[in-house]
């Protein structure tokens, strides 16, 4: 499952892995139009990162069978990582990416196991999604409202002067 993270930093992560050609694996690119249209102190750009997830299900019978999953996330810092379970008790099952699946209560059947990690990991991706957009309608909003005060501000100083 790939999808597109939005995140501010002071410069854009690249990923060092490549394809052949020399194609960096995942993409990344500045995204100045989530910016704030004003410089800010923090002098930080949006840059959209590319970022995948996957899980696999391998077994003999739905009595023997063991899933692997990964969240391909290089621009990622570590503190996202360990916040997911922060404060969680008991030992919980990572695959599904933010959803407390509690390993003493396992799922038996490996499709609704496997329907379940996918459920949440979408739910996650989708929340990005809702970020991402998010984000361009507020710059969009921002940037409306600044040329709009920018228009009055040039049609106030245009107007003829009025002697008296």
């Amino acid at each position: 499952m790939t999808y597109y993270v939005c995140q501010e930093s002071k410069e854009m992560h690249t990923d060092s892995r490549m394809r052949p050609g020399g194609i960096p694996l995942r993409k990344s690119q500045a995204c100045p139009c989530l910016t704030p249209p004003f410089v800010s102190k923090s002098d930080k750009t949006a840059y959209l990162y590319e970022a995948q997830a996957s899980i696999v299900i391998i077994g003999i019978d739905h009595s023997t069978w063991t899933a692997y999953g990964t969240a391909d996330t290089y621009f990622d810092s570590k503190v996202r990582h360990n916040s997911r379970t922060k404060g969680s008790k008991g030992p919980w099952d990572p695959l599904p990416g933010g959803v407390a699946l509690d390993m003493n209560i396992p799922i038996w059947d490996p499709r609704e196991y496997f329907l379940t990690v996918v459920e949440s990991r979408l739910s996650g991706i989708l929340k990005e999604w809702s970020l991402n957009i998010r984000g361009m309608e507020d710059a969009i909003e921002q940037r409306f409202v600044s040329y709009i005060l920018l228009f009055r501000h040039f049609l106030w100083l245009s107007r003829p002067f009025e002697l008296a």
